[in-house]
């Protein structure tokens, strides 16, 4: 199931709100693709290999209201380059010039405003497809990227999950 499996992201909480943020870009450009630099300020904790995100938008069960978690959609790789460094502009004011990154890969073209979060090591267990033990309904409530509508092969979520009963592998029909 490897090529079914992507970068979609669910979070429990809105943790990519304080998480290291592109503040520009080279030559004043707004969007940059594979190769380009961008400046990042924020806590990079030591680590060099980040993935991109956009801002996460909450995900609300339709039903109760709750906000279930925050859907972050990936849109590439960037990597450490050079940390942020303090010097003095002509007039002798101090100023801040951000960490340095290298955008590695992109799904999308990488933006100002996008927040980093560090590459997770892979999880390559393996995993069996089943049903849940039991009955279970639910509803999708995000179609992941920009479509409307979702059809085969495509990745959605729903408002369920641990909490549930849902565990990695269960296989749900959609009614």
């Amino acid at each position: 199931i490897g090529p079914f499996l992507n970068e979609a992201v669910i979070l429990d909480a809105n943790s990519l709100t304080t998480a290291p943020r592109v503040v520009a870009a080279p030559e004043g450009r707004v969007m940059m693709s594979k190769g380009d630099r961008a400046y990042v300020r924020g806590d990079l904790g030591g680590l060099r290999h980040f993935r991109r995100f956009r801002e996460p938008r909450p995900l609300v069960d339709p039903t109760t209201r709750e906000v279930l978690g925050y859907e972050a959609r990936y849109v590439g790789l960037a990597e450490f380059m050079a940390a942020e460094i303090s010097a003095v502009d002509a007039k002798g004011q101090p100023i801040a010039v951000p960490s340095t990154f290298e955008i590695k890969s992109v799904r999308q073209e990488a933006a100002v405003g996008d927040r980093l979060a560090p590459l997770p090591a892979n999880d390559l267990s393996a995993f069996q497809p089943h049903a849940p033990i039991g009955a279970m309904h639910g509803q999708i409530i995000s179609v992941y990227g920009e479509a409307l509508n979702a059809g085969q092969n495509q990745i959605v979520a729903l408002n369920r999950g641990d909490r549930d009963g849902l565990e990695r592998g269960h296989v749900l029909s959609l009614w």
